[in-house]
């Protein structure tokens, strides 16, 4: 049994990354520090190259997530990335917009179901679910609401139940043992937090598995789902069947959806990203589109908080993990009524912006504006070296990350900034470079 308080930077790291190691510790059957040290160091170094590789090409030619090392290598980069990714959206637009997806999804079930009923059951799908983080980051989200005022105090629930239906090519047997695990985790904690408080009893959780091929099969329901996701696969679904046909699947699709349920659409925002689709989806779905993000460069995790013995096994291999996950969203509403959605300026709901630099008086005639996107790293004067996390095309506003400074937002044009490197270059370099290895920060 390994005891983690024997490294030195544990104190650092964060949960995602101890519960990776353990997981990986128990799949391996590994015992001593030494032996976890060296296993994932030949993890990293013979398998995380193709993963990252075959990732950024679109071509899964080099890897098959059949094989467990290449779900092991996957869960090391991108696990602590997509975990976060939903409930990084679901702040966002609590803060812009007012608007609590799951607190709405909440409310319209018991509004549905009545609030002299205890119990609530919440069904989600995922599509292209992979090893399912997104299970991760929504179960994470509703025990805290359940700990909050509205889901239990104010309703007092005996019992909430949260049912999965993961859709994916592959079987993923290997990082979907590292999410139910964290599941089962959660209903424990919740059990021993809440049993007995207002009635509480249980949240209880359902993980059906579902193979899935989108140029063959067309899914069924037996119940109306509360949450349809479609997460970092549409890209792939759109090269293999056609932005028109992946239209026409999506809205037959959200035909199972609860009135006021939720489809979210998310994919990296990169070159291949599938813009066709997006447009065409826009412009003939008869869902109520509540949310169009725009390209996104989310600070999803500082090295810091990454074991260094991990960090080390990266910087051997010549690619580092990533700190900044660029993505791009839209989230439809199963609903009749159109409500006009305003632009505001965006803030992290765990970073405060600091203030927004906005020289009125000065002319900026003679400006030139630099063609500044999310996840670019700039110069600014005064503030040092930052990251765009996002731009506001509306009110000419950006959001940009500093080191020390946190997120301070300027208005532009802005006289002092210049560009350093672009997002490409170091968030999502292009496989089609000629030096396709750079490091993804340095």
């Amino acid at each position: 049994m390994i005891n983690f308080e024997d490294f030195p930077d544990y104190p650092d790291w964060s949960d995602h990354w101890v519960n990776l190691l353990s997981s990986f510790a128990s799949i391996e059957e590994i015992n001593h520090t030494d032996e976890l040290k060296s296993q994932v160091r030949e993890l990293i170094l013979n398998y995380d190259r193709r993963v990252w590789n075959s990732y950024r090409s679109g071509s899964m030619e080099d890897i098959s997530y059949e094989d467990k090392y290449f779900q092991l290598a996957y869960l090391f980069r991108y696990y602590p990335l997509y975990a976060n990714t939903l409930s990084y959206i679901n702040g966002e637009e609590s803060y812009e917009h007012n608007i609590d997806v799951l607190d709405d999804c909440f409310v319209n079930l018991k509004n549905a179901t009545g609030l002299d009923k205890q119990k609530i059951k919440i069904n989600i799908s995922i599509f292209g679910g992979g090893s399912a983080p997104e299970a991760y980051a929504i179960t994470k989200m509703i025990c805290a609401k359940l700990r909050s005022g509205l889901w239990n105090f104010e309703y007092k629930l005996s019992e909430c139940e949260l049912h999965f239906s993961i859709f994916d090519k592959d079987d993923w047997n290997i990082g979907r043992i590292h999410t139910k695990k964290l599941l089962r985790d959660f209903e424990k904690e919740l059990e021993l937090d809440l049993r007995g408080i207002n009635g509480f009893e249980k949240l209880r959780i359902i993980f059906e598995e579902k193979k899935f091929n989108i140029k063959s099969d067309t899914p069924n329901f037996s119940e109306k789902q509360d949450f349809m996701i479609f997460q970092f696969c549409l890209t792939e679904f759109r090269d293999l069947i056609g932005p028109e046909k992946l239209t026409n699947f999506i809205e037959q699709m959200s035909d199972f959806l609860n009135q006021g349920g939720k489809l979210v659409l998310l994919e990296r925002s990169h070159y291949s990203t599938p813009k066709d689709f997006f447009g065409l989806f826009e412009e003939t779905s008869k869902l109520e589109l509540l949310f169009n993000s725009g390209p996104i460069a989310q600070l999803a995790q500082n090295y810091s908080e990454i074991p260094s013995f991990v960090m080390s096994a990266y910087s051997e291999s010549g690619i580092n993990l990533p700190k900044f996950n660029r993505f791009e969203y839209f989230i439809f509403k199963q609903e009749s009524t159109k409500a006009k959605i305003q632009d505001t300026v965006y803030a992290d709901n765990n970073i405060e912006v600091e203030e927004t630099i906005n020289e009125t008086n000065i002319d900026y005639s003679h400006v030139r504006i630099p063609n500044i996107e999310t996840g670019d790293k700039i110069s600014v004067d005064g503030f040092g070296k930052g990251t765009v996390l996002k731009r506001v095309e509306k009110n000419a506003n950006i959001q940009v990350y500093f080191d020390q400074k946190g997120i301070v937002g300027f208005s532009i044009p802005y006289p002092k900034i210049s560009i350093i490197k672009k997002w490409w270059e170091h968030i999502d370099p292009n496989p089609y470079n000629p030096d396709p290895f750079n490091n993804e920060e340095k």
